[in-house]
C-alpha cells in the first residue's frame, strides 16, 4: 500500500510501485477523479452524471456509468488486492475507501494542516514539499468542461494561496533578493494576484529598490482602474502607506528597531457574563480554532452573523470573557447599536474616540481630524494582542476603522447582517448562528426553572420545539416560568401551539423585550421593496421559496427576486439553504405570515394565494407533460405561457423539479383543500399521478386522493371524482390492499358509467383486471380487459390502449397463449416508443421479459429485463426498476452464468422493495437464498 499512489494535481494517474497503472477511457478516469476527490464520502449518482456529461446524460447513461464502476472495481482489486482501496456502492451514490494520504491533493492537504504553527524555516519547507506534489494542470487529461471550470480552478486557487504562503515564509526568513525574479514571473502569469503584488512591493522595498516598489504599485493602480475600474483592496492601499512611511514592517529584519516610547493603558471594557448562557459548544470550538497560534496568517476578524434573537450579544461576550486572558494587552467593547429602534447607530469617530481614551489619550488629546484618529489607534494597537468586540454592527463602513491591524489582536463583529465586504477586504472568517439543537435548548429551560420544579421531559422538548431553538424565546418562556411559579410548562405549550397567537405569547410580561419586536427592528430597516417582497413570502405555505416563485407572487423578473431575496439572506430573515432554495426560521416564518395579515389588504392577499397556486398548477402541468405526454388533464400551462419552470424541459428534470418542490407542493394541496380551492385540489393530484407512480409516497397518494374526491364531490365533478376514484384504486392497488383498491375502483367504474366517461370506463375497466386476478375472478378480468381494448380502440385512446394490450398480453400468459402474449406486448412497447411514454417503456421491456421467461427463452428475456431495468433507472421510477431488477435476478440466477450479478440486481430489488415497505421484498429473499444454495455447491 505504501507503494500505491493517486494523483489528480496534474493529469488523472495511479501508480504502483511507481509504475503508472493504466486507467481506461476519459470517462472512467473522470469518474475515478470525482471519487478521489470526494474520498470516503458518497457521490451522487446525479453528481456522478452531471461531471461525465455536462448535465446532458445519454439515455444509455446509467448503463455507461455502471461499466465504468465495474473496470474500476475489478482494477482496484488488482492494485489492492488486500481491500484497501475499494468503491462501495452506497446510497444515492458510490463511494470511494481509501487512505487520503495515498491521493495527491488530499496529501497536500494533509501536509498544510496547522503550517501556520510553525516557524518561517519550517513553514518554507512544508509548503514547499506540498506545492511539488502539482504536475503541470490539474486533471488536464479529462474532458469535463464542470470539472475544469470548477474543481480545477479551486484547486489552481488552492496552490496559488499555498504559494502566496511560503513566499511569506520566505521574505520572513530575509529571502527578499532572490524572491524578486521568481515574483515577477509569477505575476507575468497572474497580474491580478494583490497578495503578490505587496509581496514584490517588500522584497524591492527591502532589497534597496523603493521607488521601483512604489511604482509598482502606482501601476497596478492604473491598471486596475483600465481594467476593472475599481481600486487596490484595503491591505495594498495601507502597505503603499507603510513603503511611504518606511515603517518598521516593512524593513529588512537586520535594520535597528526604534524603541516605541508610547505608554498604553490595559483596557477592560467587556461585559458581564451573561445569564443563561448555554450550549453552543460547537460554535465556541470553532471561534477556539482561531486563536491558534495568532500567528500573522491567522484571522484578524472573525464575524458573527444571525437574525434578530439569536443570541449573537450573549454568543460573543461569553466567548469573549473565556479566552480575554489570551490578549494580555486588553480588552475594548462597543455596542455600535446598529438595529437600535430608537436610537441612531453609533458612529465610528465617536467609538475611536472612547477607545483612545480608554488605551490611555487624555480626552484633550484625542485628534480631531477623523483620519488622525484612525492612524493614532493603529499606532497604539501595533504589536500589542488586543481583542475588540464590537457589538450590533450596522455595515462595513460602520466598523471598517475600528479593525485592529496587528496580527497579534482580533476583532470580533457582531450583526444582523452578513456583511460581506468584510469577508473581502479584511479577510473576515464568519460564522452563522443559527436555531439551538433541541438538546441545548432544553438544557437552557431546565437550567431557568432549577432543580426543586421538576417538569415532564417531553413538555419541556414541545416548549422548546415551539421556540424553535430561537434563544431569545427560550429566554422569554423561562423568565415567564421563573416569575410565575404557578404556570406549568404544559400551560404555556398549549399557549404557544396557536400559530397565530405564538408571536405574541413570546413577549415578556411588561412587553419590552419580545420574538417580535426583535423581528420587527430588522424588518423596519429594510427598504420599501425589499420589505414588500418579504411582507409577500407570508403567502406561499410551504417550507422554502425560489426566485421563480417569488417572480410570479412580486411580478418582478427572476433576476430581481433573486438579487432581493439575497438581501433578505444578508439580512438573516431567509436562509439560502441550497443554491436558489431559501428557507425561513419557523418564528421567522409566523412573523412573516402575521405581516401578510396585518400589511396586506384582504385583495392583495388574495391577489398574491392566486399567484401561488397558480405558479404550482402550471408547474404540475409542464411536468405532467413532460413525465406522460398522452396523458390527458387540465391545461393550466397553456392558461398561465408566462409561468414557465425553465428547468423542466423532459422527463429527468421534470422529476428533478417535482423532487425539489415536493414538501412545497404537498403543503399547497393541503392549503388548496383547507380554504376551499377545490378545484386545485383535484387538479393538482390529478397531474401528480405519474409521479405518485414513480416515487410511491404511500401516505401523501392516500392523503390526496381523499382530498381528490372530498374536493370533486363538494364541488359537484363528477368527471373529476371518477379520475380521483381511479387515482385511489391505483394507490392502494400498488400498496398491496387490494380489496380497498378494488371498492375504489368499482365505486368510479359505475360512475363513468352513469356520466358517459368511456375514456374511464375503458381505464377503470382495465385497472380493475390484477385486482380481479387477485380475487381468483378469471372470467370477470378478462371481460374487463377486452372491454377496455374495444373501447379505447373505437375512441382512439392511446394512453388507456397500451394499458389494456398489457392486461390481454397478462391474460394470454396465464392461459400459457406465450405467443400472443408476446405479440400483445411488443405492440405495447411500439405505441409507447411511438407516443414517448417514457415512464411506461420499460414496463413494456419488463412484460416481454416475462413472457420470454414463461417460454423458456431465458436469453431473450435477460435481454428484455436488462432493457427494462435500464429504462425504469432512467425515468426515476423506484417500483418499476424494483419489479425489473427482481425478474432480471431471477433470470439470471435460472441461466446459471455470472452469480454474482444475480445477487447485486437481487439485492437492488430488496432495497427497493424494502424502501417502498412491499412484501415482495420477502419474495426475493427466497431467491436470493436459491441464489446462496446454487453458489454454494
Amino acid at each position: 500500500m505504501s507503494e500505491l499512489e493517486f494523483r489528480v494535481l496534474g493529469p488523472v494517474e495511479i501508480l504502483a510501485g511507481g509504475e503508472p497503472v493504466a486507467v481506461g477511457s476519459p470517462g472512467a478516469r473522470t469518474l475515478l477523479a470525482v471519487l478521489l476527490l470526494e474520498v470516503n464520502q458518497v457521490v451522487p449518482v446525479a453528481r456522478i452524471e452531471d461531471v461525465l456529461w455536462d448535465h446532458n446524460p445519454p439515455s444509455t447513461g446509467r448503463t455507461i456509468m455502471q461499466s465504468y464502476i465495474s473496470r474500476l472495481r475489478k482494477l482496484l482489486a488488482e492494485i489492492a488486492p488486500g481491500g484497501e482501496v475499494e468503491i462501495q456502492t452506497r446510497a444515492p451514490g458510490y463511494l470511494l475507501r481509501a487512505d487520503p494520504d495515498l491521493i495527491d491533493v488530499h496529501r497536500a492537504q494533509s501536509l498544510v494542516d496547522g503550517v501556520a504553527d510553525l516557524d518561517a524555516e519550517r513553514r518554507s519547507v512544508v509548503l514547499r514539499s506540498a506545492l511539488s506534489l502539482w504536475r503541470g494542470e490539474v486533471l488536464a487529461d479529462l474532458p469535463s468542461e464542470r470539472l475544469r471550470s470548477g474543481v480545477a480552478a479551486d484547486l489552481e486557487e488552492f496552490r496559488l494561496g499555498l504559494l502566496e504562503d511560503r513566499i511569506d515564509a520566505d521574505l520572513e526568513l530575509g529571502r527578499h533578493t532572490e524572491l524578486l525574479g521568481e515574483l515577477s514571473g509569477l505575476l507575468a502569469r497572474q497580474p491580478f494576484r494583490e497578495r503578490m503584488i505587496g509581496q514584490l512591493m517588500i522584497a524591492m522595498h527591502r532589497c534597496g529598490q523603493r521607488a521601483e516598489a512604489l511604482g509598482t504599485y502606482l501601476r497596478y493602480r492604473r491598471l486596475l482602474a483600465d481594467e476593472l475600474g475599481v481600486d487596490p483592496g484595503s491591505r495594498l492601499q495601507e502597505l503603499y502607506a507603510s513603503l511611504l512611511r518606511d515603517d518598521e514592517e516593512v524593513r529588512p529584519a537586520e535594520e535597528p528597531v526604534p524603541e516605541r516610547t508610547a505608554v498604553v493603558l490595559r483596557p477592560a471594557q467587556l461585559p458581564p457574563e451573561p445569564a443563561g448562557f448555554a450550549g453552543r459548544e460547537a460554535e465556541l470550538s470553532w471561534m477556539d480554532s482561531l486563536l491558534s497560534g495568532r500567528t500573522g496568517s491567522a484571522p484578524q476578524v472573525a464575524l458573527v452573523v444571525g437574525n434578530g434573537g439569536m443570541g449573537k450579544s450573549a454568543f460573543t461576550v461569553s466567548w469573549a470573557r473565556r479566552v480575554a486572558g489570551r490578549f494580555p494587552d486588553g480588552q475594548l467593547y462597543a455596542s455600535l447599536r446598529g438595529f437600535d429602534p430608537e436610537r441612531p447607530p453609533v458612529e465610528p469617530a465617536e467609538v475611536l474616540r472612547q477607545f483612545l481614551v480608554a488605551l490611555g489619550i487624555a480626552p484633550a488629546g484625542v485628534p480631531v481630524d477623523f483620519d488622525e484618529r484612525v492612524a493614532l489607534y493603529r499606532s497604539l494597537l501595533a504589536d500589542r494582542r488586543v481583542l475588540v468586540l464590537l457589538d450590533d454592527a450596522r455595515d462595513v463602513e460602520q466598523v471598517r476603522d475600528l479593525l485592529p491591524v496587528a496580527s497579534g489582536s482580533l476583532a470580533v463583529v457582531a450583526s444582523r447582517r452578513r456583511l460581506g465586504g468584510l469577508a473581502v477586504s479584511s479577510a473576515a472568517r464568519v460564522l452563522t448562528l443559527d436555531a439551538l439543537p433541541a438538546d441545548d435548548a432544553v438544557r437552557i429551560l431546565t437550567n431557568a426553572l432549577g432543580e426543586d420544579r421538576a417538569e415532564d421531559p417531553g413538555e419541556l422538548r414541545r416548549l422548546a420545539e415551539l421556540c424553535g431553538g430561537l434563544p431569545l424565546a427560550l429566554r422569554i418562556v423561562a423568565a415567564r416560568l421563573a416569575v410565575n411559579p404557578n404556570r406549568s410548562v404544559a400551560t404555556l405549550v398549549a399557549e404557544l401551539t396557536d400559530e397565530q397567537q405564538r408571536l405574541g405569547a413570546l413577549g415578556t410580561e411588561d412587553d419590552d423585550i419580545s420574538v417580535r419586536g426583535a423581528f420587527d427592528v430588522t424588518f423596519r430597516s429594510l427598504d420599501e421593496s425589499h420589505a414588500r417582497v418579504f411582507r409577500l413570502l407570508g403567502v406561499p405555505p410551504g417550507p422554502d421559496v425560489t426566485p421563480h416563485l417569488v417572480s410570479v407572487l412580486a411580478g418582478v423578473d427572476i433576476a430581481t427576486a433573486r438579487r432581493v431575496l439575497r438581501v433578505l439572506a444578508t439580512a438573516h430573515l431567509v436562509t439560502e439553504h441550497r443554491a436558489d432554495r431559501f428557507a425561513m426560521h419557523d418564528l421567522t416564518r409566523l412573523y412573516a405570515r402575521s405581516l401578510a395579515r396585518t400589511e396586506l389588504s384582504p385583495t392583495a392577499r388574495e391577489d398574491a394565494t392566486r399567484r401561488v397556486v397558480d405558479y404550482y398548477l402550471a408547474g404540475l402541468d409542464h411536468t405532467r407533460r413532460a413525465l406522460r405526454p398522452t396523458f390527458t388533464g387540465p391545461h393550466y400551462a397553456a392558461e398561465h405561457p408566462e409561468i414557465v419552470p425553465a428547468e423542466v424541459v423532459d422527463r429527468r428534470t421534470a422529476m428533478a423539479w417535482l423532487d425539489d418542490e415536493w414538501p412545497n407542493v404537498v403543503a399547497l394541496l393541503r392549503f388548496a383543500h383547507g380554504t376551499g380551492r377545490y378545484e386545485a385540489t383535484w387538479a393538482g393530484t390529478h397531474m401528480l399521478s405519474a409521479y405518485l407512480f414513480a416515487r410511491c409516497p404511500w401516505e401523501e397518494w392516500f392523503e390526496f386522493t381523499r382530498l381528490g374526491i372530498d374536493a370533486a364531490r363538494r364541488l359537484g365533478d363528477r368527471f373529476a371524482e371518477v379520475r380521483m376514484l381511479n387515482m385511489a384504486g391505483l394507490a392502494y392497488r400498488n400498496s398491496e390492499q387490494n380489496e380497498l383498491s378494488m371498492s375504489y375502483y368499482l365505486q368510479g367504474y359505475r360512475l363513468a358509467e352513469e356520466i358517459g366517461d368511456p375514456q374511464h370506463v375503458a381505464l377503470i375497466a382495465v385497472n380493475m383486471v390484477p385486482g380481479l386476478f387477485e380475487r381468483g375472478d378469471t372470467e370477470e378480468a378478462e371481460r374487463y380487459c377486452r372491454l377496455g381494448v374495444e373501447l379505447s380502440r373505437r375512441i382512439d385512446d392511446l394512453f388507456v390502449l397500451p394499458l389494456a394490450l398489457t392486461n390481454l398480453g397478462e391474460i394470454c400468459k396465464r392461459k400459457g397463449e406465450h405467443q400472443q402474449a408476446l405479440e400483445h406486448f411488443q405492440e405495447v412497447l411500439e405505441l409507447h416508443q411511438r407516443m414517448e411514454n417514457t415512464d411506461r417503456i420499460g414496463m413494456a421491456w419488463l412484460n416481454l421479459g416475462q413472457v420470454s421467461e414463461a417460454m423458456g427463452e431465458l436469453a431473450d428475456a435477460e435481454r428484455y429485463l436488462r432493457d427494462a431495468a435500464r429504462e425504469a433507472a432512467a425515468a426515476d421510477s423506484v417500483l418499476l426498476e424494483a419489479w425489473s431488477c427482481q425478474s432480471l435476478g431471477r433470470v439470471l440466477r435460472m441461466r446459471g452464468g455470472d452469480l454474482d450479478e444475480a445477487a447485486v440486481v437481487l439485492a437492488r430489488a430488496l432495497e427497493l422493495f424494502g424502501r417502498l415497505g412491499l412484501s415482495a421484498a420477502e419474495e426475493v429473499r427466497e431467491e436470493l437464498t436459491k441464489l446462496a444454495a446454487e453458489r454454494a455447491v
